[in-house]
């Protein structure tokens, strides 16, 4: 009888400590999971979000230089010559096409998707209306070249610039869906951590009574002989 009992109560302790390890385990590979969402989401908002806001400034530093190099050129507040401002409006549209491959190398939404196409688009007829107005300005055409100028060049330059605010705010935006997602893995971690505590917490209490029993059988056998 005292055998049997014995062994029941050391299998309910082994039977404890087993589930100890299991929930530490799972535990373990919980909290490895949410370390490695949260990550990948400081990854993201510095790759995805960040650089690309970058991206941004300098776009649209590039396109206020070229509108400023043309205006002072058709003004002929300039000091360059026509090829000389080519060969500068060559290097900046250079570095735009250079800066929207990278943007679109990152993870980009649906959102941003249509609004840098818009933008790229913006882009190509900017140059093709450059072209046309320095051509009318090498011919002496001046006043045409100005007209249309200020026609055509200045409704493509505030396209190009409020799509540019448009991708601003699509960054701001999934930039903070992004930190909130982090915020809720760790408050999961948390949760996590305070239930893992009161689970230890229970199963030593039961582990502690399982012991003492034990210990106790094993030192007052006599008593239960006697039921």
């Amino acid at each position: 009888m005292i055998i049997s009992q014995l062994l029941t109560q050391k299998v309910k302790l082994a039977a404890l400590l087993l589930l100890v390890m299991a929930f530490v385990i799972l535990y373990s590979l919980r909290v490895d999971d949410k370390a490695h969402n949260m990550d990948a989401a400081i990854t993201s908002v510095y790759n995805d979000r960040l650089q690309p806001a970058l991206i941004i400034v300098k776009l649209s530093e590039n396109l206020h230089d070229k509108r400023r190099l043309l205006d002072n050129h058709l003004s002929e507040h300039s000091r360059l010559t026509t090829p000389e401002l080519k060969t500068k409006f060559a290097e900046h549209d250079e570095r735009n096409n250079q800066l929207v491959g990278d943007f679109e190398q990152t993870l980009l939404t649906r959102n941003e998707a249509a609004v840098l196409k818009e933008f790229k688009s913006d882009l190509a007829a900017n140059v093709r209306m450059e072209r046309v107005v320095m051509k009318q300005a090498e011919d002496e055409n001046r006043e045409i070249a100005t007209a249309l100028y200020n026609k055509d060049g200045v409704a493509i330059f505030r396209r190009s610039i409020e799509n540019l605010h448009t991708l601003a705010r699509i960054q701001s935006e999934t930039g903070q869906e992004i930190v909130q997602g982090s915020h809720r893995e760790a408050a999961g971690v948390s949760v996590i951590t305070t239930l893992m505590i009161a689970v230890a917490v229970v199963i030593g209490i039961l582990i502690q009574s399982l012991v003492y029993k034990t210990k106790f059988l094993e030192r007052n056998p006599s008593k239960f002989h006697l039921n």
